[in-house]
């Protein structure tokens, strides 16, 4: 009877090993692969640009210098309650300035002051598309999103012309307005974080798609408060980039309009950038050339996909996301 209840015993730890052991595996392994993490680099790895370059950069962000200034005027049209989030449609002005239209996004769970995200769209979309592709994967992880409408999109008024109508028609004065309002709202924005006592503006972060990776990689050389920066589908426009230097009247001011310009001026924060190899709009090249003009901290992810990433882009971003500004 013993030997028969001691068998028993054996059996049941045994089992209860194998249990442990494949548990611990799933933590490690994946259809018997290691688990996908998005990479960060350690602060240990900083490598500045050359100091030519980090000049470059830093002359540039002059052009897109303001007057910081508290909001004059905040209006919080609706909110909504989401099981793992809460949402504000928000409205900020400053004294001779265009109303910024904001959607916040805040989590149900960590602590406040929440770190947050800079959420910037792409050509054509607005804030609420961002929103929807980010906002809740990062409210999951105890961060809050902010994302505003770029000049010309969304809520705000549309008196020059869709951006790239002005590429097209070769309107690049118009298309650095727009550029330059970007950023300097983002930097209202920015300063607005600042504001609120539930939001920490020293953890503050950018992600940008496409033509919102252009204006957060010039956000992020421009205002030294982003403490990292993920470019989703960015890179640079050589033939943009030319049209500027042969334009006469922006001529003289076409660098300041670079991402590979600004890019050295915002080492040693770190960058992620997400590409497809095959990406129509930004060559594969292209963004090779920005990459290589940040500093260190700085990684690079490929897809095999054009210009729209697939889902796993989101995944990888949120948890490099997560591990800057929670773990």
């Amino acid at each position: 009877m013993k030997h028969s209840k001691l068998v028993t015993r054996q059996t049941a730890l045994l089992s209860i090993a194998i249990l442990m052991c494949v548990a611990a595996g799933g933590l490690y392994m994946t259809n018997g692969r290691p688990p996908r993490r998005a990479p960060i680099s350690r602060p240990v790895k900083v490598v500045l640009p050359p100091a030519e370059d980090r000049q470059r950069a830093a002359d540039a962000a002059v052009l897109f210098d303001y007057v910081s200034l508290p909001s004059k005027a905040v209006e919080i049209s609706s909110a909504d309650e989401h099981i793992s989030c809460t949402s504000q449609r928000i409205t900020i002005t400053h004294d001779g300035e265009e109303p910024i239209p904001m959607l916040l996004v805040l989590p149900r769970q960590g602590r406040q002051p929440y770190p947050v995200v800079i959420l910037l769209h792409g050509l054509n979309d607005c804030k609420d598309e961002i929103v929807g592709d980010y906002a809740f994967d990062l409210a999951e992880q105890g961060i809050a999103s902010l994302a505003y409408d770029l000049a010309q999109h969304g809520e705000r008024p549309n008196e020059i012309g869709e951006w790239w109508r002005l590429a097209a028609r070769y309107n690049l004065l118009g298309f650095s307005m727009l550029s330059r309002q970007s950023v300097i709202d983002g930097r209202r924005v920015i300063d607005y974080i600042g504001e609120r006592e539930d939001l920490d503006q020293s953890r503050t972060a950018v992600l940008g798609n496409s033509l919102g990776s252009y204006i957060g990689c010039l956000l992020a050389n421009v205002d030294k408060r982003v403490c990292g920066l993920v470019m989703n589908a960015g890179g640079t426009k050589s033939g943009l980039i030319e049209l500027f230097e042969n334009n006469p009247a922006i001529g003289e001011f076409a660098e300041y309009y670079r991402p590979t310009v600004h890019a050295p001026g915002v080492a040693p924060r770190p960058v992620l950038m997400l590409n497809g190899r095959h990406d129509e709009v930004f060559a594969a090249t292209d963004a090779n050339l920005v990459y290589e003009s940040f500093g260190r901290p700085k990684d690079i992810i490929w897809y095999d996909a054009g210009h729209c990433l697939p889902p796993q882009a989101t995944v990888d971003a949120v948890q490099w996301l997560s591990r800057l500004l929670v773990e």
